[in-house]
C-alpha cells in the first residue's frame, strides 16, 4: 500500500496483523455501506441523488412475477445503486431532521472532497464529507448520538484521529462531527471537537505513525507475551 488512510490506520492501531489484513482483503459491499452512500448524497448532493440511487420495488424474487418486476427495475435502472423503500423512507426522515434546524457545521461547505498530503513522510489520503474556507464536518451515522454516548464513540472508533489526520493535511482547525441516528427517533447531534480533543488525536496520530515507520512488514499480533490485566479506571 503506497498511502495510509484513516481505515488503514485505524486497522493498524489494533495490530499489524489487522492492517496486513484490511490491505489485502477483496472489497465486499454491504448494504450499511450503502445506506451511508445514498444518505451522504440525499443530505450533502441531493441533485445527484437520482443519477446514483433507484428505490427497489417490493417483489418476491422466488416467483416468475417477481422476477419478472426485478429484472425490468434493473434494465431501467442499471448503474443505479438499489435502495429499499423502507430504507429511503428512513432516509428522509433522517435528512428532515438534519435540516429541521440550522447547522453551524453544514454551513457554506463543499462537499465529499477528495485530500491528500504528507504527514511525518507518510502519505494519508482521504475524503472530507464537508469542507468551507473555516471549517471541516464529518457526517456519522450512529445507533445513539447523545452526547453520553457518542463522546465515547468518538475515542473508541478514533474519531479524533481522522479530525487529526484531515486537519494536518488541509490546515484546518475547527472540525465539527455530524451525528446523524440511523433509526428511530432519527436525533441530530452537532459536535464541535475542542483544541484539547484535536491535540489528543494529533499526538496519537504521530505515535501510529511512528509505530508504523519502524514495524518491518511482519505479520505481528497484539502484544508479545502475557498481558497482565489491572482494574480499569470505568470499573473503579
Amino acid at each position: 500500500m503506497k498511502h495510509l488512510s484513516y481505515s488503514s490506520l485505524k486497522a493498524f492501531a489494533k495490530s499489524p496483523n489487522h492492517y496486513l489484513e484490511y490491505i489485502s482483503r477483496d472489497y465486499k459491499d454491504t448494504p450499511a455501506m450503502a445506506f451511508g452512500r445514498a444518505f451522504h448524497a440525499l443530505l450533502l448532493e441531493p441533485d445527484t441523488f437520482e443519477e446514483r440511487f433507484a428505490i427497489a420495488p417490493k417483489c418476491d424474487k422466488r416467483t416468475k412475477a417477481g422476477k419478472d418486476e426485478w429484472q425490468s427495475f434493473s434494465e431501467a435502472n442499471k448503474g443505479k445503486e438499489a435502495i429499499d423503500g423502507g430504507d429511503y423512507e428512513n432516509l428522509l426522515k433522517m435528512v428532515a431532521n438534519v435540516q429541521s434546524e440550522e447547522r453551524r457545521s453544514l454551513k457554506k461547505i463543499n462537499p465529499e472532497v477528495p485530500i491528500s498530503g504528507m504527514i511525518e513522510g507518510i502519505e494519508f489520503k482521504g475524503i472530507v464529507d464537508g469542507i468551507s474556507i473555516r471549517h471541516i464536518v464529518d457526517i456519522k451515522t450512529t445507533q445513539d448520538a447523545s452526547p453520553k454516548a457518542f463522546s465515547r464513540t468518538i475515542f473508541d472508533m478514533m474519531y479524533h484521529i481522522q479530525a487529526a489526520i484531515y486537519c494536518e493535511i488541509t490546515g484546518m482547525s475547527d472540525y465539527y462531527i455530524l451525528a446523524v441516528e440511523n433509526s428511530a427517533p432519527f436525533n441530530v447531534q452537532e459536535y464541535h471537537l475542542t483544541y484539547e480533543v484535536l491535540s489528543a488525536g494529533r499526538v496519537q496520530l504521530l505515535e501510529l505513525i511512528r509505530k508504523f515507520k519502524n514495524w518491518d512488514g511482519t505479520p505481528e499480533s497484539y502484544s508479545i507475551g502475557t498481558y497482565e490485566v489491572t482494574i480499569p479506571t470505568w470499573y473503579r
